[in-house]
């Protein structure tokens, strides 16, 4: 195989992987779409969807949500990007 002919493979092998690569990307994003669109209303901590009053949401004593008001007790670090997801109107945080 020439000189050339081995440059073209490469090329051509590098913009391959590239653009499968984005492929991927494409496809990702758009299961992470659907899956929000599927999510019912209501209030999330930490993934944890709550539709009641509930003593303890994660089950490690921070967070507590009764009526209307959520209440943090203390420091807690999420895996996710966010921690608390809600459109309840008038929400209380305390």
């Amino acid at each position: 195989m020439g000189y050339y002919q081995k440059r073209f493979l490469g090329l051509f092998l590098a913009l391959t992987m590239i653009l499968s690569g984005l492929g991927v990307g494409g496809i990702t994003a758009r299961a992470d779409e659907e899956e929000e669109e599927s999510r019912e209303a209501g209030l999330y901590v930490d993934g944890v969807q709550v539709t009641d009053d509930c003593e303890d949401i994660l089950e490690n004593g921070i967070f507590r949500y009764e009526g209307n008001t959520l209440f943090v007790s203390g420091y807690y670090e999420s895996e996710h990007d966010w921690l608390i997801e809600s459109d309840i109107e008038n929400l209380r945080l305390r």
